[in-house]
């Protein structure tokens, strides 16, 4: 498991609306600059973009987006198998 940056997104779990830390591996800023500060936590601006993920513990969900201009996308839910 590698280090990651976290994201300060209001955005809540999709499926329970528990509060979840956003976390990024491969943030980008203005598509050239890739942050290499780890566990430092971002505001999200327009000038960024990668893929961000979180985990709820409290419904097992593992979720996964894409982050552009700042926002998430279209987000990616999975229910753990265990």
């Amino acid at each position: 498991m590698g280090m990651y940056n976290i994201i300060d997104f209001s955005k809540r779990c999709p499926s329970c609306s528990a509060k979840v830390e956003w976390q990024t591996k491969g943030l980008v800023i203005d598509s050239m600059y890739p942050i290499a500060n780890v566990l430092k936590t971002y505001t999200p601006n327009r000038r960024m973009s990668g893929e961000v993920y979180t985990y709820c513990s409290k419904c097992k969900t593992w979720v996964e987006a894409k982050m552009k201009n700042g926002k998430l996308g279209k987000l990616k839910v999975e229910k753990s198998k265990d």
